[in-house]
């Protein structure tokens, strides 16, 4: 490897420093990095806020899509719940009535 090439390179472990081996930044290099970092958090701030209000108008969307939906169910609740008296228990289901003079005529399992 040539030891003259332009390339950054790092110093070596014999003196105990790793650093870049290129001549350090001048005042109006410090002043553009500064600017250039300092637009580049203000960019991802302003980024990071566009996302967050995108997925909060989507999670508005889908709420609003799911409470409609819903509308039918929850009218129906409101109406049980109106029905059943106080200290009461409603319980909803499907019953099968069978009868004594019912059970000859089912065929057997």
């Amino acid at each position: 490897m040539d030891s003259n090439d332009d390339r950054p390179r790092l110093s070596g472990p014999g003196t105990r420093r790793y650093r870049f081996d290129f001549a350090p930044p001048t005042f109006v290099g410090r002043v553009v990095g500064f600017v250039v970092g300092a637009a580049m958090l203000v960019l991802a701030f302003v980024f990071s806020i566009v996302v967050f209000a995108v997925l909060a108008a989507l999670a508005v969307i889908a709420g609003g899509w799911l409470w409609w939906k819903t509308r039918h169910v929850r009218r129906d609740l409101r109406e049980a719940q109106a029905r059943v008296r106080p200290n009461e228990r409603e319980v909803r289901g499907e019953a099968v009535v069978v009868r004594p003079d019912d059970a000859s005529d089912a065929a057997p399992r």
